[in-house]
C-alpha cells in the first residue's frame, strides 16, 4: 500500500521493503564496467567542481573536500580525485566499497545514518538518488550536518514524485503500457516501486524534514535526470527519453528534485 502523509506530504510504502544492497545487480554491473563509468562521469565531475567553486562561494582551489553518501563503486570519486578534490565515500554495498578501495579511492562501509563515525568534516556532502533508500531520513539528515564544516554545503537529489513519468505511472494503465512496451517489470507509483524505494519526497516533505531539524534549505529545485552537473548517476541519452525530458521541462515536471542546504 502507498499512502501520502497529511503532515509532511511525502509518499510512503507500507509495509516497508528492506533490500540487501550487497546483491544489487546494478552495483555488480558498475564494478565490471568501472573504467567506462568513470570515463562517462568525468564531464559531470568537472562541472560539479566548477559549481562548488563558483556558485557555493568556495575559492577556485584544488583543496575542496567532499563526502559522497552512497558512493557505490566510487566512480565519481575516481573522477573527482583526478581534479584534485579530497574525496571520501560511504556506502552499505560491500562489493562496491571493495572495488573503490582497489582503485585507490577512500571509501568505507557505513550507512548514511552513521556518517559522523568518520570523525571528519567536509566542505561538501553529496547524496544523489540515495535519500529515498535510507531507513531513517531525519537521523540521516542530522548526521549529514555533523560532518559538514561550518561553511559547508549539502547537495541532495531525489526522484520527483511529481515528475512526468512518476506522475503518469501513478495510473494503472500507464504501468501496464510500460511493462508491455518498454519491458519494465517494476510497478511504480510516485517513484515508489515496492523494491528499491520506500519513500517519495515532494518539495513539501523535503521542506518539512528540514524544518523538523530547524533548518531552512537554500533552495529546492527540479532538474532533469540528464542534468549536465548533477545527472551523473543514471543518465539516459536515448532519443525517446530526450523527448520525454523536453516535454517534462515544459510542464515543469522534471524527473529529480535537488535540495541545497548550507550550514
Amino acid at each position: 500500500m502507498i499512502y501520502q502523509c497529511t503532515t509532511c506530504f511525502g509518499w510512503f510504502l507500507f509495509p516497508e521493503i528492506h533490500v540487501n544492497y550487497n546483491e544489487a545487480p546494478w552495483s555488480q554491473e558498475r564494478i565490471k564496467t568501472f573504467g567506462s563509468v568513470v570515463e562517462r562521469t568525468r564531464p559531470y565531475a568537472r562541472n560539479m567542481k566548477l559549481f562548488m567553486e563558483q556558485r557555493c562561494g568556495h575559492e577556485a582551489t584544488d583543496g575542496i573536500s567532499v563526502l559522497e553518501i552512497g558512493c557505490a563503486s566510487g566512480f565519481l570519486g575516481a573522477a573527482m580525485q583526478e581534479l584534485g578534490v579530497k574525496y571520501v565515500g560511504i556506502d552499505i554495498d560491500r562489493a562496491g566499497i571493495k572495488c573503490a578501495g582497489e582503485h585507490g579511492i577512500r571509501a568505507y562501509e557505513l550507512p548514511a545514518e552513521r556518517a559522523s563515525e568518520l570523525q571528519q568534516r567536509f566542505d561538501f556532502l553529496l547524496a544523489f538518488d540515495v535519500f529515498e533508500h535510507v531507513d531513517n531520513p531525519r537521523q540521516a539528515l542530522s548526521e549529514f550536518l555533523k560532518v559538514l564544516k561550518p561553511s559547508g554545503t549539502a547537495i541532495i537529489c531525489v526522484p520527483n514524485p511529481d515528475g512526468l513519468m512518476a506522475w503518469l505511472r501513478s495510473y494503472e494503465i500507464v504501468n501496464w503500457l510500460a511493462k508491455r512496451i518498454l519491458g519494465n517489470t517494476r510497478h511504480i507509483i510516485r517513484s515508489i516501486d515496492g523494491y528499491w524505494h520506500n519513500i517519495a519526497y515532494s518539495r513539501e516533505s523535503l521542506l518539512w524534514l528540514c524544518r523538523s531539524l530547524k533548518l531552512e534549505p537554500a533552495s529546492i529545485s527540479s532538474i532533469s535526470i540528464n542534468d549536465p552537473v548533477f545527472g551523473y548517476v543514471q543518465p539516459n541519452g536515448k532519443l525517446l527519453y530526450r523527448l520525454v525530458e523536453w516535454i517534462a521541462r515544459q510542464l515543469k515536471r522534471d524527473a529529480q528534485l535537488l535540495m541545497i542546504i548550507k550550514t
